[in-house]
């Protein structure tokens, strides 16, 4: 079952085999409402439920219909309202309108990302940047100590930098693919790092596994971390968006909503 909450009215919408979804698999890691307003939905083991309530229809895509893995752990959607999927074994691209589905095994993929330059950046083991006319992955190398084992989410700066979180902390890469640094700072150096995101205001929010949450304000050089103390329902965060200057945070127990109101000093 999958809630969807209504934060105008205060209530939970629920998803269920009544609805027509996949009822197969009990872990959902991926969600995205496309520019049609139907909702993509990825599970561990059993692929992608696509609903249109407009139509009253759902759609169920797997290997069965070209994708490389029924464990889907990202979805995207691109500038052409294309949607990349990572999944257990690599990356998938599917193209509702031309009704087809591409594929790359590269490894278990985490996050994609599509930068300002039409570039695709791609979560795993390390950091990948795609080449789609070429058909080509370039893997970034690092200079400095090791990230991790494992890059887990990409976000694009406004200043064009790429930072990406890992099992070790955050690492930030420069526009021109450089130079690769990690972020030396004790609050968040060796912190499991998971989903990252960029809020309306320009603040940029790390969800951990273990650390609660960070907020970083780059222009002003602070750092402020929510965790249960400060009444975050639990330490282990899986997902971070923002709605209406509102932070939803989803944590193993639950889900918290931040206001931002404090600053403390990197």
């Amino acid at each position: 079952e999958i809630n969807i909450y209504n934060p105008h009215a205060g209530n939970m919408q629920h998803l269920t085999a009544a609805q027509g979804l996949n009822n197969k698999s009990t872990w959902y890691y991926s969600f995205l409402e496309d520019a049609q307003g139907r909702k993509w939905i990825g599970s561990l083991g059993h692929g992608i439920d696509i609903l249109d309530e407009k139509k009253g229809t759902l759609q169920h895509i797997s290997r069965d219909e070209g994708l490389n893995n029924n464990s889907i752990n990202q979805l995207f959607p691109d500038a052409k309202g294309r949607v990349w999927v990572g999944t257990g074994s690599g990356m998938n691209l599917i193209d509702s309108s031309k009704g087809t589905i591409k594929s790359w095994n590269s490894g278990s993929i985490l996050d994609i990302l599509e930068d300002r330059k039409g570039r695709i950046w791609v979560a795993n083991n390390g950091v990948l940047v795609f080449n789609e006319k070429e058909n080509l992955f370039k893997t970034i190398k690092r200079n400095q100590p090791p990230m991790g084992n494992n890059a887990n989410g990409i976000l694009e700066e406004e200043s064009g930098e790429i930072w990406v979180s890992s099992d070790l902390g955050l690492s930030v890469i420069d526009s021109a693919e450089k130079t690769f640094k990690t972020i030396d700072n004790d609050l968040v150096k060796n912190a499991f790092c998971q989903e990252i995101i960029r809020d309306s205001r320009g603040l940029i929010w790390v969800g951990t596994y273990g650390n609660g949450i960070y907020m970083l304000d780059l222009d002003a050089g602070l750092i402020t971390q929510f965790s249960v103390k400060e009444g975050l329902s639990d330490r282990v965060v899986y997902t971070v968006i923002e709605k209406e200057g509102k932070i939803y945070v989803g944590t193993g127990k639950g889900i918290s909503v931040i206001a931002p109101i404090k600053h403390n000093a990197i």
